[in-house]
């Protein structure tokens, strides 16, 4: 039986809930078959995120095949990031900060400079 986005959530939240964990991943298909549906489309799918989010979750796509979840209270007790530890920090390029955090591909941006040469 076809389930509606809240009721989704609520079984989503449910089994991270039953796992102890405040973080986990679901398969499509595992969404699929708590959700009662053959296809998930786009649209239900950022509503069950919206639910979600009412109930204090958040819910994203992963780059492997799947969704992750996680529980707004367990950031709660995250340590707070604060500027004044990285000095240095507010004069960083982009560059430096996408070659930091691993979002440059050293190859592309040689095929860059060669054909801006030509």
């Amino acid at each position: 039986m076809r389930q509606t986005p809240q009721t989704t959530a609520l079984r989503l939240a449910t089994l991270l809930a039953r796992s102890g964990k405040t973080r986990g991943r679901f398969s499509e298909k595992t969404i699929r078959l708590v959700a009662g549906r053959t296809q998930l489309r786009q649209v239900f799918l950022n509503q069950v995120s919206d639910e979600l989010d009412d109930l204090g979750y958040g819910f994203t796509p992963l780059r492997r095949p799947g969704y992750g979840i996680f529980s707004y209270h367990a950031l709660e007790s995250s340590p707070v990031l604060l500027v004044k530890h990285h000095p240095g920090f507010r004069k960083l390029s982009v560059d430096d900060m996408l070659r930091e955090l691993g979002l440059t591909d050293e190859g592309d941006n040689e095929a860059e400079n060669e054909n801006s040469e030509e």
